[in-house]
């Protein structure tokens, strides 16, 4: 039966391939057949341009050098000078081998002297002198160079096409004629150079006026006596009707634009696809086409390949379909390991996970527990040295913690650096003791390429009598346990419910604090910040949160929510929002500078337009009574140095205050300080508080009062709890004080009275 369905499927699968196949010949015929066409066309459109160019140019030097020579000859002229006109034809046919006559004629076209090459006067007849006036005649009328029909001269046995100019005076009035006559024929053709371009096509220039020939130039034999015989009306007719229809543009558009336009008609030769672009100045039509044959031939060339491509295709396709019976089964095989198995560590994945805790449950009921194991800074691996890197690593990691498992034990990849182990073992310490000795072996050193990784690995654990009966119960609650164990390197704790408590509260803060935030429930306190004489010289603005179900929550844990939760961004425009809003209320009612400096988060920093959003916010406030200050921890700049550096600049430069919070505790160095624009040092409280005890404490901010002023900067000591801590920060020359020892956080209003009468002695 499985036989005859795979039969079935493999003929319908046959079919299907004839149908797709036939139908994508027919397409790749057709796109093929469009391609040479395009080609083609552009082909035509650059040689046409290049036509067009190159008459308009030979024509504007025939016309340029006819002015220049006509100025002349007439001074020669009617200063009675003939034998220095006659001088200068002779120069003139010898230099421009294009041109075989030249005559001066009066302005009554009467010539007044005519010259032809080879020091012979050639006799002329009167079709010959009708030839001249008329364009001579036309040309009066006329500010350019006007040229005429082709016509023969017999003496010579060539073709020529007359070009007249009229001379005029200061007053426009024609004083004269300068004609020539340009050879189209022979090896010296006026249009010698554009006669080659035809090796591919054919080529045309025509006059407008009378569809007479110019140039005719064909790799083909040319028709016998071309130049005598004009274009055909009706053919002509009809090449402006196909222009019109394929560019939608009437004749007198294509006349005007000067630009190519295509057509197609039927000659005695077979249908013709071509090019048409028209000249003002000289009246004259320049053509190239292309007898269709030539695009067929070229299509069928191209056709022939497509079409055996598909034969062998279509043959191959038997043979592969007899090994797809045997393939099938194979790729099933695979897709069953694959739907169990991580592809990159080999190890079995989530879906396979759900079974063995299905198994496991069955046999040992709840007497069992997961190990979530989850690697700590793996992310600084893919980001400084590359996911290939990175990926080696998991291979390693996977390889030790599968020789780790026991035979009763099962282990999973359920996510990036997330692995799973599930155990029989459930007694507590024998859990943890095992879940610490996995944490060691899976934080040793790791070795790829010579380069060697150093990770922190963090377990928790889980049993269902604790967690709950299914695997997210599980697998949360070790979640749980696994963040309580990152407070120590290479750890593993066991879930309790406290922890579970903890997880929940953090859940409630952070549902409260969105609805906080929307109703605009944060609010800000500000500590004055004092000179040596307890004058108020700025303050610190502090966010506080009096939550009605929750009681008062501090800064630090709602800050810390609101970063992991990604609320940061709006919580932090909120807060923004109340300090500008505070600020404006502060400066209207003062004439000296304030300094009101505002804490930063990392994450708020981190917004790609942070620095510009605030730039353009404190704008709003004048800064002749208020200086803005923005207070920054030094790990942030473990975060990305270079882009918040970047970040730090543009809000220095737009006289935003930059101050270092908690200086001397992470990330600094003197490089940073070398390198970034900080205006002021915090110094951290801790520093403070071992200042009366600890002599090592008071050296530490010796050094770091000594720096802040080598490098410019105002340094701030926070923290100030005591009269003697005070004094000590006094003498060793700190200029700015912030601590409980002056003020408290107050409120606005109590912020407004202290900056009317002062802070209130303080012991």
């Amino acid at each position: 039966m499985a036989v005859t369905s795979l039969k079935r499927n493999l003929e319908w699968l046959f079919l299907v391939i004839f149908v797709i196949g036939s139908a994508w010949l027919a397409w790749g015929l057709y796109s093929q057949w469009r391609g040479i066409i395009e080609g083609h066309q552009l082909r035509q459109n650059s040689q046409i341009t290049t036509i067009g160019n190159a008459t308009r140019a030979v024509f504007n030097s025939q016309e340029t050098l006819l002015t220049l020579l006509g100025g002349q000859l007439m001074v020669h002229w009617r200063m009675g000078q003939v034998d220095a006109v006659q001088t200068v034809f002779e120069n003139m046919l010898e230099h421009n081998r294009t041109t075989v006559g030249y005559a001066l004629l009066d302005e009554d076209l009467d010539p007044v002297v005519v010259r032809w090459r080879d020091d012979r006067v050639q006799p002329v007849t009167p079709r010959d002198r009708a030839a001249e006036r008329s364009v001579c005649e036309t040309a009066r009328d006329s500010g350019i160079m006007v040229v005429g029909g082709a016509f023969r001269l017999e003496s010579m046995d060539r073709w020529l096409i007359p070009a007249c100019k009229a001379m005029r005076d200061t007053g426009g009035e024609v004083t004269g004629f300068v004609s020539a006559a340009l050879a189209i024929d022979g090896p010296d053709s006026f249009f010698a150079e554009q006669a080659a371009l035809g090796q591919s096509n054919v080529v045309q220039v025509i006059r407008g006026a009378d569809l007479s020939s110019m140039l005719w130039a064909t790799a083909l034999e040319l028709p016998e006596g071309y130049l005598a015989q004009p274009i055909s009306r009706r053919i002509y007719e009809q090449a402006i009707a196909s222009a019109e229809r394929l560019s939608g543009a009437p004749i007198d558009t294509i006349r005007a634009t000067g630009r190519p336009y295509p057509y197609r008609l039927e000659t005695a030769l077979g249908p013709q696809v071509g090019m048409a672009m028209y000249d003002d100045r000289y009246d004259l039509w320049v053509l190239t086409q292309t007898n269709r044959r030539e695009l067929l031939a070229d299509f069928f060339l191209s056709a022939w390949i497509y079409v055996a491509i598909y034969l062998v295709v279509l043959t191959s396709v038997l043979a592969l379909l007899f090994a797809i019976g045997r393939a099938e089964r194979r790729r099933r095989a695979d897709l069953v390991y694959q739907a169990h198995h991580d592809m990159l560590t080999g190890l079995p994945n989530r879906q396979s996970a759900i079974a063995d805790f299905e198994r496991m449950r069955h046999r040992y009921g709840d007497e069992f527990a997961l190990m979530f194991i989850d690697m700590d800074n793996f992310k600084a691996v893919n980001d400084g040295f590359g996911h290939m890197q990175g990926d080696a690593v998991l291979r390693l990691l996977g390889a030790r913690l599968n020789e780790f498992a026991r035979e009763e034990e099962r282990v999973a990849r359920v996510g990036g650096d997330e692995f799973v182990l599930l155990t029989p073992e459930t007694d507590p310490e024998r859990l943890v003791a095992r879940g610490c000795k996995l944490a060691d072996r899976l934080a040793a050193r790791y070795v790829v390429d010579d380069v060697g990784f150093e990770l922190g690995c963090s377990i928790g654990i889980a049993r269902p009598g604790d967690a709950g009966p299914s695997l997210n119960d599980l697998l949360r609650a070790a979640d749980v346990a696994m963040y309580s164990a990152k407070r120590d390197q290479h750890s593993a704790r066991l879930y309790e419910p406290t922890m579970g408590r903890v997880y929940l509260e953090n859940i409630q803060i952070e549902q409260r604090l969105r609805k906080a935030v929307d109703d605009g429930a944060i609010h800000m306190v500000y500590q004055p910040q004092v000179d040596p004489e307890g004058r108020i010289l700025g303050v610190e603005a502090l966010a506080r949160w009096d939550d009605p179900e929750l009681g008062e929550v501090g800064p630090s844990r709602f800050i810390a929510i609101a970063e992991t939760s990604g609320l940061i961004g709006r919580l932090g425009d909120h807060i923004l929002e109340c300090c500008l809003a505070d600020a404006r209320r502060i400066a209207n009612q003062r004439t000296t500078p304030l300094r009101w400096s505002l804490n930063i988060s990392v994450r708020q920093f981190l917004q790609p337009d942070f620095a510009e959003r605030v730039i353009e916010r404190m704008s709003e406030i004048d800064r002749s009574t208020i200086e803005p200050v923005l207070e920054i921890t030094e790990n942030l700049f473990a975060e990305d140095y270079g882009s918040l550096a970047s970040g730090v600049g543009k809000l220095h430069r737009a006289g935003i205050r930059i101050a270092l919070d908690d200086f001397g505790t992470g990330f600094s160095s003197l490089a940073m300080l070398r390198d970034l624009t900080i205006d002021e040092l915090k110094i951290d409280k801790s520093f403070i508080d071992d200042l009366e005890a600890h002599e090592s404490a008071r050296k530490l901010v010796q050094s770091i009062l000594a720096i802040g002023r080598n490098q410019g900067m105002r340094v701030v000591a926070e923290g100030v709890e005591t009269r003697r801590q005070f004094e000590i920060l006094r003498e060793d020359g700190c200029e700015v004080f912030q601590g409980f020892l002056f003020s408290s956080a107050m409120t606005m209003e109590s912020l407004i009275d202290a900056l009317t009468r002062g802070l209130p002695g303080r012991d």
